[in-house]
């Protein structure tokens, strides 16, 4: 008995069921706009600056979406400046990949938690914390260790310039 390959198959029944899908949708808004056309109080104006407004206000979403996930990248660009290194930059292709990936996701769940991970709120809250806590530590750590290589080089650059002194003294 020979080993058959049963992934093209599958691929091509995604396909198939992307594509009856999309008729899917296709067919019940067409009938749905034949159902409103046979409505006896179907005004064809008002039908179409319905459907002009709801794709605006889809445009609108999807804008802000890529905004939202912008700013996200962003953010986080600005952790890992802050907790691993300050020139650290995601290159412009990987912004953009970024950006045009969890664009959809935004729009879909907006500003709110998916029930799914609705679950897990405390649990974000409190990792929220602990960066917020992370940061501020690593940001004072820094901080802490400039001053102390500061202070450390004035010591030995003043220990120098006495040493030079006693020298110079003693050789007179």
């Amino acid at each position: 008995m020979t080993e058959q390959n049963t992934a093209p198959v599958a691929e091509e029944q995604l396909e198939i069921t992307d594509v009856d899908t999309a008729q899917a949708k296709a067919f019940e808004a067409e009938l749905n706009q034949l159902d409103a056309e046979n409505d006896p109080d179907y005004d064809p104006e008002a039908a179409e600056q319905q459907a002009q407004a709801e794709k605006q206000q889809e445009e609108d979403v999807e804008a802000g979406a890529a905004i939202a996930s912008w700013a996200g990248i962003s953010a986080i660009e600005g952790a890992l400046q802050t907790f691993v290194h300050h020139r650290f930059k995601f290159s412009d292709e990987d912004k953009a990949y970024a950006i045009e990936n969890m664009g959809p996701l935004i729009a879909k769940y907006g500003d709110k938690i998916p029930l799914w991970l609705a679950k897990y709120k405390e649990e974000i809250g409190g990792l929220k914390a602990i960066a917020v806590l992370g940061k501020g530590t690593v940001v004072g750590l820094k901080t802490l260790a400039e001053e102390d290589q500061k202070a450390a080089a004035e010591q030995a650059q003043q220990q120098q310039e006495a040493g030079q002194d006693a020298r110079a003294n003693q050789s007179q």
